[in-house]
């Protein structure tokens, strides 16, 4: 599962995803909401909006992807992304439904230095 969440995180930065609104309607939940890095909550029709709105693509950097499974339905994703030098910490909460695996819930927090070590996939040992 962590492979195919991986991918489909990153599949949210391409921009023939983000301009796909029936990938996007079956893939977001329709609970979902989203805080953004500007600490503003989003629903899921008003991400929807404004990803089909963008007239580009933004190639953005993962880093230090992870994933972990909460219970037979549910996973959470944690990892960072970097795009024009700017370090955001991203969380999402994954739902499979019917056998396919819905985005329930992202926040986005802008970080002042990587949380990673520069040639590792792991976490620094530094406690939040």
């Amino acid at each position: 599962m962590k492979n195919k969440l991986f991918q489909l995180e990153q599949t949210f930065m391409n921009q023939s995803s983000q301009s796909n609104q029936d990938w996007l309607n079956r893939t977001i939940h329709d609970d979902f909401t989203e805080i953004g890095k500007s600490g503003r909550i989003y629903s899921k029709q008003e991400v929807i909006s404004a990803l089909t709105a963008q007239k580009s693509g933004k190639i953005t950097e993962i880093i230090g992807f992870d994933c972990h499974q909460i219970d037979q339905q549910t996973w959470l994703v944690h990892y960072q992304t970097r795009h024009n030098g700017l370090l955001i910490y991203r969380t999402s909460i994954w739902l499979e439904k019917e056998a396919r695996p819905q985005i329930y819930h992202h926040q986005a927090t802008p970080l002042s230095a990587s949380i990673f070590s520069p040639n590792s996939c792991q976490r620094s040992q530094r406690r939040y």
